[in-house]
Order: structure tokens, then C-alpha cells, then sequence
């Protein structure tokens, strides 16, 4: 069992206030303006996405990934990093790689995702705060999806939906993985999510650690409405929810077991 806190030390455990935002990476739902821009996207690269396997997860981010933080915290309480594992009383345990095929389906096979690659494409954008971004980009007055639409659409989706940049901002460095996307490339993005994954919840074990010491203000970023879909399916059956007949004919085709999960969180 990881020794995460000294049995003496006394902590400061107003973060777990439910009115504080402590997972402020978390995007909330009913984005009016990003549905209006998927719905227009997808109309033309819905089988560009079936090919490249991302068509799945983009349409996750239609949901509300609604997180419950007080689980979220008291879970990050368990996680050890050096074995990237939760030490629960019943055992170690660890999101997979079968865990995000099945939550999200990303595939856990594709090449691995090299940012110095050469590309044939070129974007740069100036405003990337999240609501003048899409105004910027998504353009209304046309059908017709261009490149450098579609380059922006995958920057945001990568930067704010999948992989939750901290940042209020939509990130740059998610450009590079956009484009070898938009080129084609069926990159694994299944192991990248869940390392990254893995990364933050090892971040955030420290931060609560050592939160005494620095501040009591605690913000956490990173792909967390994972992590809620995991622990929602491995404690299912203490979560006591029932879903109702018209829930269930709403998830008759559904493909990934994401909708079903956001709609059990506690």
C-alpha cells in the first residue's frame, strides 16, 4: 500500500467543497456553438473519422461529461504513480488500454504519434480563447468543409474535449497531432489518452500531497471525464443507478459504453 500522508499530519479538506471547481479543464456541456460546428464537420468527414477510428470519441463530446469531484478526489487519494495503479482495498487496480477501446473507441493499435514528422500542412492561429476560437473558424456561410477548417475543428476537439488542456486556452501543441489526423495518419490516440491519463493523476497525487505547503487553492486538469467513466463501470454495482426504458432505447445502437457511463455518474 502507498504511504500517501503522514497519519499526524492534519489537512485543510475545504477543497472538497462540491461548489469549488477544482477539475476547471472539464469542458461543461451544451456548447450551443461547438454542436453547431460538429453537426457541420461531420456532415462532410463522418467516414474520414470511421476510417481513422476517432469517429466515437468526437461524438462523446456531444454528451455532457458530467464528474462527480468529491469521487474523483477521494479516488486520487489511492493512485500510485510509480505502478500506475489504484491501491484499493481490494486490490491494485488500473484503467487499460481494452478500458479505452471500450469507453471511448480508441483502438489501442495505430502508429505511435511522432510531433517532428514532416507534414504537407501548415495552421496557426492567433485567438485561441475557446468561444472566439470557434467564431474564428467555423464558417457558417458555407456547406464546404476546407482544410484548414477541419485542421482547426480537430485542434479544438484534441485540446479541449479528449485531452483537457489546462489552459483556458485552445493549446498549439495539440496542432501538429491535428494535422498528421487530418493527413491521414491513424495515430493511437487510445495509449496517448491514457497516459496522459496516468501523467495527471500522478500530478495531482503530488498536488494534494504537498497542498499545505503551498497553497489551498487546488485546480486539477486532464482527461477526468475518463476517469469518472471508469470508476462509474467498475464500482457500477455500488452505484445503485437504474436506467430507465427510455434511456435504454435512446442507447440501442450506441457502439461505445461512454453515454452509458456519463448517465450513471453518482
Amino acid at each position: 500500500m502507498p504511504v500517501a500522508f503522514e497519519k499526524n499530519r492534519q489537512m485543510d479538506l475545504k477543497f472538497m467543497d462540491p461548489t469549488m471547481r477544482v477539475f476547471r479543464s472539464t469542458p461543461p456541456p451544451g456548447n450551443k456553438d461547438f454542436l453547431a460546428w460538429l453537426d457541420k464537420v461531420q456532415a462532410k468527414k463522418h467516414q474520414r473519422w470511421e476510417e481513422l477510428g476517432i469517429f466515437d470519441a468526437i461524438q462523446l463530446s456531444r454528451i455532457a461529461h458530467r464528474v462527480y469531484p468529491s469521487m474523483l478526489l477521494v479516488s486520487i487519494f489511492f493512485w500510485e504513480g510509480s505502478t500506475n495503479t489504484f491501491y484499493f482495498p481490494c486490490g491494485m487496480m488500473t484503467p487499460t488500454l481494452f478500458d479505452m477501446d471500450s469507453i471511448t473507441g480508441l483502438s489501442p493499435l495505430g502508429e505511435i504519434f511522432n510531433p517532428t514528422l514532416p507534414t504537407e500542412m501548415e495552421f496557426n492561429f492567433g485567438n485561441a480563447t475557446i468561444t472566439k476560437y470557434i467564431l474564428e473558424h467555423h464558417i457558417k456561410d458555407s456547406t464546404k468543409v476546407y482544410n484548414e477548417e477541419h485542421l482547426a475543428f480537430l485542434t479544438y476537439w484534441l485540446s479541449y474535449y479528449l485531452f483537457c488542456h489546462g489552459s483556458l486556452q485552445i493549446a498549439k501543441s495539440y496542432t501538429p497531432m491535428a494535422i498528421q489526423i487530418h493527413e491521414g495518419r491513424k495515430i493511437s490516440l487510445g495509449k496517448l489518452l491514457l497516459v496522459y491519463l496516468y501523467q495527471n493523476l500522478g500530478l495531482a497525487f503530488l498536488r494534494l500531497k504537498h497542498l499545505h505547503e503551498t497553497t489551498k487553492q487546488l485546480s486539477l486538469s486532464g482527461p477526468y471525464w475518463l476517469l469518472q467513466h471508469w470508476l462509474n463501470v467498475t464500482f457500477e454495482s455500488h452505484i445503485g443507478f437504474t436506467i430507465s426504458p427510455a434511456i435504454l432505447e435512446f442507447m440501442h445502437d450506441r457502439r461505445v459504453e461512454g453515454i452509458k457511463l456519463a448517465l450513471q455518474t453518482p
